[in-house]
């Protein structure tokens, strides 16, 4: 009965997720060449429009979203719109709540940031964000994906170290950057979007 009435329906073939991509999908077009996309899951979704859309950045998360997710929206959401850079926040469902493989999910964003960039896209891979309370056990594969992504500047591209920025001396993610040991409070999105500022520097509006 509850399959029937799609409330156990997978959350990419919802009814809401169908219309944020469509929604993507129209917007892209009319997006500025030199806007930053952010990609990724809900950490990205509720970015605030505050922070984000004085600096022409666009918010291309949804929330649920595995790397494989995006990938299958990336058209749609990302490949549409002119805009040159895109930065990607993606894996912390894969990792908290599927307590998937650190080195599987990187080869996913691997391949993810290669497809931005064969499509000409500029890619600022960001690492993720440490977790806390009843999420910390995530912690250690959190790092270990986090170690892999960082091995991608040997490759050229381009690192932002939220982890790093967000984390307190116990490596978990700071109690006033968090509202609930996972997703972020104001202060850590004003502390991400000053990571971003500095990693696009001149190549991203700022």
């Amino acid at each position: 009965m509850l399959q029937r009435l799609g409330c156990l329906r997978p959350h990419h073939e919802t009814a809401r997720y169908r219309a944020t991509v469509e929604r993507h999908a129209l917007e892209n077009p009319g997006l500025a060449v030199d806007c930053t996309l952010l990609l990724g899951d809900s950490l990205t979704e509720v970015f605030p429009p505050v922070l984000a859309e004085p600096r022409g950045w666009v918010v291309r998360g949804i929330s649920g979203d595995r790397v494989r997710h995006v990938r299958a929206r990336l058209e749609a959401s990302v490949l549409s719109a002119p805009c040159t850079t895109v930065a990607v926040l993606v894996g912390s469902n894969d990792l908290v709540l599927d307590r998937a493989d650190p080195a599987g999910v990187a080869r996913e964003i691997e391949t993810l940031a290669e497809a931005l960039e064969s499509a000409g896209k500029r890619v600022v891979l960001t690492t993720l964000p440490p977790a806390r309370g009843r999420h910390a056990e995530a912690n250690a594969r959190i790092r270990a994906l986090n170690a892999r992504l960082e091995a991608f500047r040997a490759c050229g591209r381009r690192v932002a170290d939220l982890h790093g920025a967000l984390a307190n001396a116990a490596g978990e993610l700071g109690a006033h950057y968090s509202r609930d040991g996972l997703h972020l409070a104001p202060a850590g999105y004003e502390r991400w979007a000053q990571l971003l500022r500095e990693t696009l520097g001149a190549g991203g509006r700022r």
